[in-house]
């Protein structure tokens, strides 16, 4: 085997092994985020509570609350795409339009 096709090889198997290792790194994650809510250090960080005491704001009518108007859960961006529950609330409440 020549230099060239050593390097190649090398490289090759390099990028299989990192794209491995990062796609099962990312698929635990979502996997991770469908199924917990937000981390103690988030919810802090963003005063979350369950239950909304603010009137009329709630996750359900935030721009970023990512479920559909009957669920009682849904996906957050600013909680990494983890599950937050529709009456909560936090700090980036933003009125859906």
């Amino acid at each position: 085997m020549d230099r060239r096709s050593f390097l190649r090889t090398s490289g090759l198997i390099g990028i299989a092994a990192a794209s491995t290792f990062f796609g099962r790194s990312l698929k635990a994650f979502a996997e991770t985020c469908d199924k917990i809510k937000p981390t103690p250090q988030m919810v802090t960080m963003l005063g979350y509570v369950t239950a909304s005491k603010t009137k009329g704001q709630n996750c359900l009518n935030c721009v970023q609350f990512q479920g559909d108007k009957k669920s009682t859960t849904g996906k957050c961006p600013i909680f990494q795409g983890c599950e937050v529950s529709s009456k909560g609330w936090c700090k980036s409440w933003s009125k859906k339009a």
